[in-house]
């Protein structure tokens, strides 16, 4: 029996966070801070072949801080590709793993 290790697919994210406090730049850093490491825990903890679920890394983003009031998601790709704002299915050999995780704080 031989095992292979599983080839990686890389996740890029850049949201906008809309805060009321994001004028007070203390806040707002430490608010996306906690929003860009929730993602990459997210996608660190799936296993080869799971799928990532879109509105959970919503819901993460949202449940990391309670100012965090919506969030704009500008860009969202796999292995440098756009893909829609949907759940992603990786093939069974593959590890989805963060690529450039990007939380930026914005006004309404």
């Amino acid at each position: 029996m031989y095992t292979k290790l599983p080839s990686t697919v890389s996740v890029d994210i850049r949201v906008d966070l809309i805060m009321p406090g994001a004028s007070i730049t203390s806040i707002a850093q430490q608010a996306t801070r906690r929003a860009e490491v929730g993602i990459q825990r997210y996608i660190n903890s799936l296993l080869p072949g799971s799928p990532k679920v879109y509105n959970k890394m919503i819901a993460i983003i949202l449940d990391s801080s309670d100012i965090i009031k919506d969030v704009i998601v500008k860009s969202y790709s796999v292995n440098g590709q756009e893909i829609l704002r949907r759940n992603y299915q990786p093939a069974v050999d593959e590890q989805v793993i963060p690529g450039e995780i990007q939380a930026t704080a914005a006004t309404a």
